[in-house]
């Protein structure tokens, strides 16, 4: 939808009334008022040399550095890198089949078809490459298009016509002197005219003739330029001789006011003013004389020659050697009315109708026509103060009707009067300018149809009702109190409210009427103000009414009493708190305007305050109403306010709007459209451009892979068309995947932190000063990379890993049953320290201490973490602690200026084992003591002996093993000591018997016996190795293969003994592992036992053939993970997963109760970890089990 502006430049005055009287617009020219114009710079620094709309209302410019098209927000040039003869053009124009034509100084005529260009010479019948300066395209209205040259002693001029092909000379009478064509136009019979140097040339019914009288008589030698209009004639300007126009038989002159000057352009308007530009004023057509504007009128405008309005209503303006236009709205956004007896109101009527009042009449704006409404037609006869507009759409006007007070209503068909003798109130409109603010309000239409007004009485408040037959008069008799009744309000349930004051201006308090009486509030009763100024109900049920101090809401308990809430604590004084409007918002309300507090909303939770620092067009604001589009409108001396979605749209000077008075008034038509009352006798009718063209959002260029981080950065910018809203006055809003939209700001870009990883999009729409938004905004897409810990390559091994984790947290939970008493007593004095100021600290030092000590692996570690714990608990106040245990001492920390000693055993397994000596730098209370000195020795002592029983069950448990490999190692011990029986017996027999032996057998005999003699210092050697304890000794560089066949030299005759075939498949040049050999030898010796017993376990109807004994061992090296892997695979009965997923729990054992302590795999599993590696198990029922231990490499 295109923005709708009426094509007229100057506001008729005088228009003539339907009724008795005539509205006088006495708005400024509009022309004059500089909000309406736009500047706008040529791209590449071009001079202007001509201009033209297309059919497409894009405006073409031609240019000395090219072809420019501008469509109000983007601008496209042209030039010879893109087929254009020449960047120094003339001309300009457009054809009916779409194709554009440029005119070039010096070589010819170019054409663009949208696709392509073409150029045409003097090889294509051109008179001249020679155009002349001026509008010299024109197509005919047959179709044809004409071009003009410029001719001089060298070259000729004239006309050239275009058959759709090719050029031709246009053949002028001989008597025409060498012409230069400056302009070419038709008038509506087809007659073709062509303005030159020397005179106008008109072409008709095949026959040319020249005008060129002298400036007396018309056109003098030297025109410029020319506009036909519809009814034939034609207008030329003519150098100094001014301008001229043909009415088809005489030349009339209009010369210039003032001295010469060169008028060089013509154009016409849609609304047919004829207008002419010159290098120092633009002149209009008046009548018989041109009225001119110059440089103290228009500072923007003198010196633009060219013309050219647009279908939009706009007028361009260019002139040549420049290298800016101008844009002209001759609507705008406000025009201002003025009456001679003053002008009031803006209240929309019935249908279309606006409502006003002069001081005598009332008036009624429809359409185009103002209609007065006087005596003659059943209004007042006297003077008019005022005009109101109830819930039913009726018109109030209040004023005198034969000298009495009266009230006149207009409901659409007719008026309806109400005087003093009817019983009204002698006075419901405000006379003096303090008590304007409350004069929207004295007048209302209840819900039952009664017609209630508020005013005075004899000089003394009043409240008259009218029930459509007569009016009934309330007054101090009837409990109302004051001088005057400033408002009227009727809540939900019927009732009516009305604030009345003194006149001295003091409250003198609210009134509600129940039906039967009036009830009376004031300070005495709770208001912190006898002063009211606005009542109104939000949300339904809960009554508002503003006093002089802020604001006041009754409360109604279930008796029916009443007490009040106030509220005093707003930013104005004696603000008197008025026009309440609630809406999507909240509550909506201003202050007396003179008081310059500005505005103010209640969200139903808490009070926001507004001033001209936050975005308000005033602080005076005197009027406030609903948008009905969520937006909110205010209104001041210095012009307009618009809210809408947290942003604040100002209208002031630049828009024509500023009231010069205290208190304006608002109304909102159906239309959109504002009317404001000045209250100085002026209207204004505003007319924001809502629904029109929205601006256009435009992304800065971003590259759519976006880093794991998700950090996302995008700038963008807007454009309203033809700068309606400058662009450093949008607003804008973003949405990321569909979420919400953010709040609107004017920033220009957006930083997003932690975008999650994948498809996006990101979109962003502008908002211009009205409220339109852009309908198709741009998005942009782009995918934030998912973090390698994300991938499933890594998020599987990942898993597994949590899954150890907890399995291993699990173990160590049920490892620390013994200490369940302990954590018990500990949490009874944690409740206790909870009333204690010093609770935090106590908790969080206990759980530093147990995360120390109870992962700690050695004594020293468990020494240092309990006494390094303690010492930092106490670093604010100084101290040092000693740990002696068997003669070890340990120190930490140094003794403090005034040491307090607290010292303590460390007892474990029933004996005394050390002691914990504190010196602290602060005296203990008995809880502290408990926390920091007992629970630290508790702990050191609890974690000893762990580590302790830990350790001798580690050295249980390869005993164990020893012992089930005694009668292997008997074999392998027996067998060689068989041999070595055997040979000393042959040896002794044949010395006794002297039998001699060859040298060369006994040499073999005897080097037999000592191999069998080293075969059992080795297997011993093992054993020894095998049983000695290095858990403390430090861990070296270990080839896993090597401990393999270590074990397997324990294990091997046992496994042949078995009759289990072993299965080897050891990868060669592994890398080396950092431990201890023989603790891994343990845990491969667990293993293998574990799978032998497996293996004898089948019982011989499970076995399923062909089965048979085996166990399989396996190493290599895993690239990904930079570990060494060892598996041991047997061919055994296996495991149920209930089994399984207690296999590494301490003393957890399926074997018969002499055959195994459950300690193997615990132990096995505790080895593998304190190397750095993990032990897995797979097994089912009936197929066997694999065991698989993973250790990390010295070096990847």
């Amino acid at each position: 939808m295109t923005k709708s502006i009426i094509p007229f430049f100057i506001l008729a005055l005088g228009l003539p009334a339907l009724g008795f009287d005539t509205l006088n617009v006495t708005s400024d020219d509009p022309l004059l008022e500089s909000w309406r114009w736009r500047e706008f710079s040529l791209p590449r620094g071009g001079s202007f040399k001509g201009l033209h709309e297309d059919s497409q209302g894009r405006i073409w410019f031609a240019t000395t550095r090219g072809a420019h098209r501008f469509d109000g927000i983007e601008w496209l040039s042209y030039g010879t890198e893109d087929g254009l003869a020449d960047d120094d053009l003339q001309d300009v124009i457009e054809t009916r089949d779409g194709s554009i034509w440029f005119a070039t100084r010096s070589t010819g005529i170019s054409r663009f078809d949208g696709i392509s260009w073409t150029t045409y010479t003097t090889s294509d019948g051109l008179i001249s490459d020679y155009i002349a300066n001026g509008e010299v395209l024109y197509e005919a209205p047959d179709g044809q298009l004409w071009a003009g040259f410029s001719g001089d002693a060298s070259r000729p001029g004239g006309l050239c016509r275009f058959d759709g092909t090719r050029w031709h000379p246009v053949e002028l009478p001989s008597s025409f002197p060498n012409l230069t064509v400056k302009d070419i136009t038709a008038t509506p019979d087809g007659t073709i005219w062509a303005a030159t140097g020397a005179g106008v040339l008109q072409y008709a019914d095949g026959e040319w003739s020249r005008h060129a009288e002298t400036i007396n008589g018309g056109v003098r030698i030297g025109c410029t330029d020319l506009e036909a209009t519809p009814e034939g004639h034609v207008w030329t300007t003519c150098q100094e001789g001014g301008l001229s126009r043909w009415d088809g038989e005489t030349w009339t002159n209009y010369p210039p006011p003032g001295p010469p000057y060169r008028m060089q352009d013509v154009w016409r308007t849609e609304d047919g003013q004829i207008w002419t530009g010159g290098a120092l004023q633009v002149c209009r057509v008046d009548g018989d004389s041109l009225v001119t504007y110059d440089a103290s009128d228009t500072p923007q405008l003198p010196g633009f020659t060219k013309g050219l309005q647009a279908r939009d209503g706009s007028v361009w303006y260019g002139r040549e050697g420049r290298s800016r236009v101008l844009r002209y709205d001759p609507v705008g956004r406000s025009t201002t009315y003025r009456h001679p007896s003053e002008l009031y109101g803006g209240f929309p009527g019935f249908e279309t109708d606006v409502w006003f009042h002069t001081t005598e009449q009332a008036v009624r704006h429809s359409g185009d026509h103002w209609i007065a409404h006087g005596a003659a037609d059943g209004f007042l006869t006297g003077p008019i103060f005022g005009m109101q507009q109830t819930a039913d759409g009726s018109l109030w006007f209040f004023g005198d009707h034969h000298s009495q007070a009266a009230v006149a209503r207009w409901d659409g068909t007719g008026w309806f009067i109400l005087t003093l003798a009817d019983g009204v109130v002698d006075a419901t409109w405000p006379r003096y300018p303090q008590d304007f603010p409350s004069m929207r309000a004295r007048i209302l239409v209840a819900s039952d149809g009664a017609i209630w007004m508020a005013g005075e009485h004899e000089g003394h408040a009043a409240v008259s009702r009218w029930d459509g037959s007569q009016v009934r008069l309330f007054t101090p008799a009837d409990g109302l109190k004051g001088d005057l009744a400033m408002i009227l309000y009727e809540d939900s349930t019927g009732q009516i409210w009305t604030g009345t004051k003194y006149r001295s201006d003091e409250g003198a308090g609210l009134h509600r009427w129940d039906g039967q009486r009036w009830h009376t509030y004031t300070k005495a009763d709770g208001l912190a103000s006898s002063y009211i100024s606005w009542a109104t109900e939000w949300p339904s049920g809960s009554l508002w009414f503003g006093t002089k101090l802020g604001f006041a809401r009754p409360i109604i308990a279930d008796d029916g009493s009443m007490t009040w809430w106030n509220k005093t604590d707003i930013p104005v004084t004696w603000g008197k708190p008025q026009d309440f409007v609630p809406n999507r918002d909240g509550l909506w309300f201003t202050y007396i305007s003179n008081r310059g507090g500005g505005a103010g909303r209640f969200d139903g939770k808490d009070w926001h305050f507004y001033t001209e620092a936050d975005g308000l067009q005033g602080n005076g604001i005197s009027h406030v109403a609903d948008g009905g589009d969520g937006s909110t409108w205010f209104v001041s001396s210095e012009g307009l306010t618009r809210y809408f979605d947290g942003t604040w749209q100002r209208y002031g000077r630049e828009e024509g709007l500023f009231f010069e008075w205290i208190d304006p008034t608002l109304h909102l038509m159906e239309d959109g459209t504002l009317w404001i009352s000045t209250s100085d006798g002026r209207v204004v009718h505003f007319r924001p451009q809502v629904g029109v063209d929205p601006p256009e959002t435009e992304l800065a260029p971003v590259s759519s892979q976006i880093a794991p981080d998700g950090d996302v950065y995008l700038a963008w910018h807007g454009l309203d068309r033809w700068q309606d809203t400058m662009t450093e006055d949008l607003w804008f809003q973003w949405q990321l995947d569909e979420a919400e939209w953010s709040a609107w700001s004017q920033l220009t870009s957006v930083a997003l932190a932690g975008v999650s990883a994948g498809d996006h999009q990101l979109v962003v729409r502008a908002m211009d000063r009205d409220g339109n938004v852009d309908d198709d905004p741009p998005g942009f897409a782009f995918v934030v990379s998912r973090p390698w810990w994300k991938d499933a390559r890594f998020l599987v091994p990942l898993v597994a890993l949590l899954g150890l984790l907890l399995m291993q947290t699990v173990r160590v939970f049920r490892r620390e049953v013994r200490l369940r008493s302990t954590r018990t007593s500990l949490a009874a004095e944690a409740s206790a320290r909870e009333r204690l100021d010093e609770e935090l600290t106590q908790l969080r030092y206990l759980y530093r201490l147990r995360s120390k000590v109870a992962t700690a692996r050695t004594v020293d570690d468990v020494v240092r973490g309990g006494g390094e714990t303690l010492l930092d608990a106490l670093s604010a106040v100084g101290a040092r602690v000693e740990i002696a245990i068997e003669g070890r001492i340990w120190n930490f920390g140094s003794d403090p200026a005034s040491p307090a000693v607290y010292e303590r055993s460390l007892e474990w397994r029933g004996a005394d084992r050390g002691t914990l000596c504190l010196i602290s730098g602060l005296s203990l209370s008995e809880t502290q003591e408990r926390a920091l000195v007992d629970e630290t020795a508790a702990q050191i002592g609890a974690a000893l002996e762990a580590r302790e029983l830990e350790a001798q069950l580690v050295q249980s448990a390869r005993l164990v093993s020893m012992g089930q490999m005694s009668a292997a190692v008997a074999h392998e011990l027996n067998q060689p000591l068989t041999v070595i029986s055997g040979v000393a017996e042959d040896l002794y027999l044949r010395l006794a018997d002297q039998i001699e032996l060859p040298e060369e057998v006994l040499r073999s005999k005897l080097r037999d016996v000592m191999e069998l003699s080293e075969r059992m210092a080795h297997t011993v050697r093992d054993l020894r190795v095998f049983s000695r304890d290095t858990a403390h000794e430090p861990g070296v560089p270990t080839s896993l293969n090597e401990v393999v066949e270590d074990a397997l030299r324990l294990m091997r005759a046992q496994l042949a003994e078995h009759n289990i075939r072993l299965e080897l498949d050891l990868q060669e040049g592994l890398p080396e592992f950092l431990g201890h050999s023989h603790q891994l030898q343990q845990v491969i010796v667990n293993l293998l036992s574990n799978g032998r017993d497996a293996v004898d376990a089948v019982a011989p109807d499970d076995r399923s053939a062909p089965w048979e004994k085996w166990l399989r061992v396996l190493t290599s090296w895993d690239t990904s993970t930079s570990r060494v892997r060892l598996e041991i695979e047997d061919s055994g009965i296996g495991m149920t997963p209930e089994v399984q997923a207690r296999i590494f729990e301490p003393f957890f054992t399926t074997k018969e109760a002499d055959q195994g302590t459950g300690l193997g795999m615990s132990i096995s599993y505790a080895i593998v970890r304190r190397h750095g590696g993990d032990i897995s198990c797979e097994s089912r029922p009936g197929q066997g089990t694999v065991f698989q231990v993973m250790l990390p490499a010295v070096s990847a």
